[in-house]
């Protein structure tokens, strides 16, 4: 939480390292979903005839990133449900899983 949101209060020092750390996780992402485009793997979503892998990966990213926020351990879905209904919002939004 505090690497995701409250960061900018974190010393300069902690702060890039923070600012470092997100960057390369969102690095490693846009280069998966690039890959997965390239080799025909994935889709993303369109707008005005364009996609942005970049877009993409942050969307997922804060999908995920932003749990930390409202989701209380001990309610009705259990921490695994939830991070496995990430996970299936995060391949549908790249066309990987079909909505049943």
């Amino acid at each position: 939480l505090v690497a995701n949101r409250e960061f900018v209060w974190l010393e300069p020092t902690k702060r890039n390292e923070v600012r470092i750390s997100r960057r390369r996780v969102r690095d490693i992402l846009i280069g998966i979903l690039r890959r997965g485009l390239k080799a025909k793997a994935f889709t993303l979503p369109q707008y005005d005839g364009k996609e942005d892998a970049q877009i993409v990966a942050m969307a997922i990213l804060n999908t995920c990133t932003y749990v930390s926020q409202w989701f209380t351990p001990g309610g009705a879905w259990s921490d695994e449900t939830i991070a496995d209904y990430h996970a299936v919002m995060s391949l549908r939004l790249v066309g990987l899983m079909e909505r049943k």
